[in-house]
């Protein structure tokens, strides 16, 4: 009888440390949650939220038959419109974060299309600090065989901390259909996060890309 008191002590125990463990989040576009949590204030939730911009430029804006193709177009949630630099050397396109904030990944679909899908092969992606620092996130790397539209490539910034994320193209012209960035502000005053901005999810499922 003892054994078994013991027994059922242990199994409590892990079920207990089970229930303690950290668990990461992810908000929805309105603001709610995914209705997983069960409102305990016991549990510690690292949050991952959508990062909206205070703005986005790019080093130059190609005119396309007399008519401007700028940066905001990467960032107005339609895939049929893109961005697009002139085909110059050292171009980049710059997200601004409301606010500095942890930057856990960000998500970029190509522009283009058919033969012009390779445009986007090694672009670099930052997220860099206001000061000038700049935390190296990962590069795009294309194949051969996603010379179709609209590829998805997740870039991994392992919560750098930044006030800005950047892409940057040496040698061709920098074309973005979207980008997302996704994260959590961080608090200035004490270095903690404040996980006050609640965002989208809607790209949690896409699939993840290899990154050289």
């Amino acid at each position: 009888m003892r054994m078994m008191d013991q027994m059922m002590d242990h199994m409590t125990d892990q079920m207990m440390k089970v229930k303690k463990r950290k668990k990461i989040k992810y908000g929805s576009d309105d603001g709610s949650d995914d209705g997983s949590d069960d409102g305990s204030d016991d549990e510690k939730e690292d949050k991952i939220y959508f990062l909206p911009n205070n703005g986005v430029s790019q080093s130059s804006t190609l005119i396309w038959n007399g008519v401007p193709v700028p940066a905001s177009r990467a960032v107005d949630d339609n895939t049929e419109t893109q961005s697009h630099t002139e085909c110059t050397a050292n171009n980049w396109f710059r997200y601004k974060l409301l606010k500095t904030s942890k930057v856990e990944r960000v998500m970029i679909i190509n522009g283009k299309t058919n033969y012009y899908y390779y445009r986007l092969n090694n672009a670099k992606v930052s997220a860099v600090e206001a000061n000038g620092t700049s935390h190296f996130c990962g590069r795009i790397s294309v194949r051969s065989i996603e010379s179709i539209e609209g590829q998805t490539y997740i870039i991994y910034c392992n919560n750098a901390v930044a006030d800005y994320v950047e892409v940057f193209l040496d040698k061709n012209c920098l074309e973005l259909k979207e980008i997302k960035v996704y994260g959590k502000y961080l608090n200035k005053d004490d270095g903690s996060d404040d996980g006050s901005h609640d965002g989208s999810d809607d790209e949690s499922e896409e699939e993840e890309r290899d990154v050289e």
